[in-house]
């Protein structure tokens, strides 16, 4: 009734329409914040109709990744609800361009383990495949396609750059389906 109201203030026509429903359940925000920070991000896309996604600004790391040979982009989000902690295939919106990666959300307990060195809040970091370039400053939207696996420990770099090479290739075998494209593009109007 009050869009209603400031519709006809404004010369706007404002229609009702019926809440959105699955399962007899009306599909709400308060719904998908709940399955996404429980890392259901799957049934939250379901519900959307299209990938999780986060925005965010790229910020400067501590150039870790670059000196492993695998630079990523640290993202500073601007939602409150992120996924949990883990090992992502995502598709990356890079000023419209489409890029696949692997994005992990954490503590890098590889490095930073020792309870002197904890981090309090988890990094956010996506590497993204085929990219060249700086993306520092910029706005990105990231897609969360799957899980890959949960962060953890690795005795040394050696077996964390292991473990990234294979996570590089499940996400390509992920991310390979040009549905999941479609839905992002639709969405993006792209």
């Amino acid at each position: 009734d009050t869009f209603k109201k400031i519709g006809e203030l404004y010369d706007v026509e404002v229609c009702r329409i019926q809440a959105v429903r699955k399962n007899g359940k009306i599909v709400s925000s308060t719904w998908l914040r709940r399955l996404i920070a429980d890392g259901k991000i799957k049934k939250a896309g379901e519900l959307l109709r299209r990938p999780v996604s986060v925005l965010g600004t790229v910020v400067r790391g501590d150039d870790r990744g670059k000196r492993l040979g695998i630079p990523t982009a640290n993202v500073d989000p601007h939602q409150e609800v992120i996924p949990l902690p883990g090992v992502y295939a995502v598709k990356v919106d890079v000023d419209g361009r489409i890029y696949d990666g692997v994005l992990n959300i954490g503590f890098r307990p590889t490095f930073y383990g020792r309870s002197s060195k904890k981090r309090k809040e988890p990094d956010i970091e996506v590497h993204l495949l085929g990219f060249t370039g700086h993306l520092y400053g910029r706005l990105i939207e990231i897609f969360f396609i799957e899980k890959l696996r949960r962060e953890k420990r690795f005795r040394n770099e050696a077996a964390l750059l292991r473990q990234i090479g294979v996570d590089k290739e499940r996400a390509k075998a992920v991310l390979g389906s040009p549905a999941i494209l479609r839905r992002i593009k639709r969405y993006k109007n792209i």
